[in-house]
């Protein structure tokens, strides 16, 4: 029997070795095969672009699964030969625990510089001032249009090639609630098939689901697993193990064997 292919894509709320996408790999039977493309610390650029690179490489029958990080991240790709510091300050970050590729990727003749809502906090004064300038030029309108076109884009490739796909954001506050001042990123989220993403009651993620569901997030990043922002409960870092494993099985696995 042919293999299912399920491309999954995201940040790090899908990246690392305890998400919800590796729990897929080992409760679906093994009539599927799941292929992970995440990056901690991307924006919706990258985990778009990935997501596309390996469904046009995988052949045979497939379904996608795409979780979108902030609207405030982008990814920067730089030549070494112009900016080569930034070759080494990637290095050194190679270890950092929330995955190899947090702050940047590293290829043959380019990088690709992840701003991760302005995190960077390497030593290089000269790469921290460029991050530190696009940060502050490029406005929160623009980072809506480039999340909401880089989505879009994924959904009419799915469309296009009669790929079963299921959206949803890690947390709630991925985009503004209201974006209708916004005049051009308003116009552009019309080109988003909203009713192609999954939403927790208002508008939520997978974040709010887990909290509603008695999870946290993880001890070692909070004490509380959770904090209060703006009179509601936002989970402190990454989700645990085991919530990630109980929204694999309660709402991604249905949702893919609901044929």
């Amino acid at each position: 029997m042919t293999k299912i292919n399920v491309i999954t894509t995201g940040c790090s709320f899908t990246a690392r070795p305890d998400s919800w996408s590796y729990a897929l790999a080992s409760t679906l039977s093994e009539n599927y095969n799941v292929i992970n493309v995440s990056n901690g610390g991307t924006g919706q650029d990258t985990i778009v672009r990935e997501a596309l690179i390996k469904l046009q490489e995988t052949q045979g029958p497939k379904i996608c699964i795409a979780q979108f990080s902030s609207h405030w991240r982008f990814d920067i790709h730089v030549r070494k030969q112009d900016n080569d510091y930034f070759d080494s300050i990637v290095k050194e970050e190679q270890d950092w625990e929330a995955g190899p590729n947090y702050f940047g990727q590293l290829h043959e003749e380019f990088i690709i510089v992840k701003t991760t809502e302005g995190k960077h906090n390497n030593k290089n004064i000269v790469s921290n001032k460029l991050i530190k300038n696009i940060e502050e030029t490029i406005n929160e309108e623009q980072r809506l249009c480039w999340t909401y076109e880089s989505i879009s884009q994924l959904q009419m490739y799915c469309k296009l090639n009669n790929i079963k796909l299921l959206c949803f954001f890690g947390w709630q506050d991925c985009i503004p609630q209201d974006t209708k001042h916004f005049t051009l990123a308003h116009k552009i989220s019309k080109l988003v098939d909203w009713n192609n993403f999954w939403f927790y009651k208002n508008k939520g993620g997978m974040a709010e689901w887990m909290l509603d569901n008695g999870h946290r997030g993880k001890p070692e990043e909070d004490t509380k697993g959770w904090y209060m922002f703006e009179g509601r409960k936002r989970i402190a870092g990454h989700p645990t193990a085991e919530a990630h494993t109980d929204f694999c099985k309660q709402i991604i696995k249905p949702w893919i064997e609901n044929d």
